[in-house]
């Protein structure tokens, strides 16, 4: 809960480091002022702040096939709305990414578009075999329906000044013509 500015990095502040969800989230790191002994963590206490390495941790993102090898993911961008990964993989596999699942989001495997399924709280996406470029956008209803909404407004602006501009034509040839 309570995520920091984007200018920090990608840092969560827990309530609970001992959460079953820390590691599946891919926390790989975990900062505290007391001394937490977590299971399969190594502990370094640096200037009175105990700092716990995850070794188990996956990342935020991660790809495994059926056969349960897993493959490195490469990250392309990283934004609020946007987000690129590169994979590679002999095989199927499932890319799975440590964000929240939320209406909204669409993905897409070379440019062709890829279901999102939920996976617990976050999201997951089957990749075939290759090398690919997945990307996830967040594009909500509420903000197509509203860009919609805003053209039908322009367009029906547009429409009322140039029917006044012709009538107003219209009435000052008209003068012009009678005179």
């Amino acid at each position: 809960q309570d995520s920091s500015p984007q200018e920090v990095g990608n840092m969560v502040f827990a309530k609970n480091p001992f959460s079953p969800l820390a590691e599946s989230a891919g926390v790989r790191v975990i900062a505290s002022l007391e001394p937490l002994s977590l299971p399969g963590a190594t502990e370094r206490l640096i200037e009175g702040i105990y700092l716990y390495t995850c070794a188990s941790a996956q990342g935020r993102a991660s790809l495994r096939t059926a056969s349960g090898t897993t493959s490195a993911v490469d990250w392309l961008e990283d934004g609020d709305t946007r987000i690129s990964l590169r994979t590679m993989t002999d095989s199927p596999a499932t890319l799975r990414l440590a964000d929240q699942f939320y209406p909204g989001w669409v993905a897409a495997i070379d440019g062709a578009p890829a279901a999102i399924e939920r996976d617990d709280v976050f999201r997951k996406i089957a990749v075939p075999a290759g090398k690919h470029v997945v990307r996830f956008a967040y594009r909500p209803a509420a903000f197509q329906f509203g860009l919609y909404l805003m053209l039908v407004a322009l367009a029906s602006g547009a429409y009322y000044v140039a029917a006044e501009f012709t009538r107003g034509v219209h009435a000052r040839f008209g003068e012009a013509v009678t005179s």
